[in-house]
């Protein structure tokens, strides 16, 4: 048995609807403000923290992702935080350039194809 993330009730384990108060079990509560959001979500919708833990890239401790520093370390998170998603598009950005080069050759051997 489980507690229901909305209205606290027990239910089982598996269960998908709480059969009290009806939520889906699919959400779970922002440890921020408490508001009932997607149990997958990286961001509360409501008051845009995030919910989930990052490594910090100084020791590599988990760290809630909405503090300013790291305790282990005082490595500064957000700034940690922001290099990670830089490089994340960064790399995605390169693959796309990639595709699109990729595209434009299979074009021009076409091209070049209908042409000789």
């Amino acid at each position: 048995m489980k507690n229901c993330p909305a209205c606290g009730e027990k239910i089982k384990d598996d269960a998908l609807k709480c059969k009290f108060c009806g939520v889906d079990l699919n959400l779970k509560k922002c440890p921020w403000c408490a508001e009932i959001i997607e149990k997958r979500a990286k961001k509360c919708k409501h008051c845009k923290s995030f919910v989930e833990k990052i490594k910090c890239a100084g020791c590599s401790e988990a760290v809630e992702a909405s503090e300013m520093r790291c305790s282990d370390c005082l490595e500064k998170m957000v700034e940690a935080e922001v290099e990670e998603r830089v490089a994340d598009v960064k790399s995605k950005l390169d693959l796309k350039n990639w595709l699109i080069l990729g595209l434009l050759v299979a074009l021009g051997a076409f091209a070049l194809s209908q042409i000789f």
